[in-house]
């Protein structure tokens, strides 16, 4: 009975293409992240100025790394792929590392989320 309910899931699953669970971790992993930024805005009264600082002072373990094994990247000026202002900018190019793109070369950033 509950197996009938369970298998048209697990069949809908493994139809989706791989790159989309690579976009929606990296989607979640950067609105994981929103939490830290604000935590340390709240504690210091400013966004880091790099991860390395964000590290440092708050004891934040490392640098992670974007599903496609590239650091995320991060700044307080807004990127190329941004059109909104934000108070800080944290992204990834996707699989293809470059500007644009769809699928699993789809850039994803707060910006965007």
């Amino acid at each position: 009975m509950v197996w009938t309910r369970i298998f048209p899931i697990l069949v809908l699953l493994s139809l989706t293409p791989a790159y989309a669970s690579d976009v929606r971790s990296a989607k979640m992993d950067i609105e994981e992240a929103h939490w830290v930024f604000e935590r340390y805005y709240k504690t210091f009264g400013v966004y880091p100025e790099s991860f390395a600082e964000l590290i440092d002072k708050y004891r934040y373990v490392r640098h992670p790394d974007d599903p496609w094994g590239r650091k995320y990247r991060y700044s307080l000026e807004r990127p190329p792929i941004c059109n909104k202002e934000m108070p800080y900018y944290l992204w990834t190019l996707g699989s293809d590392d470059e500007i644009g793109g769809e699928g699993a070369a789809e850039d994803v950033a707060n910006c965007r989320l």
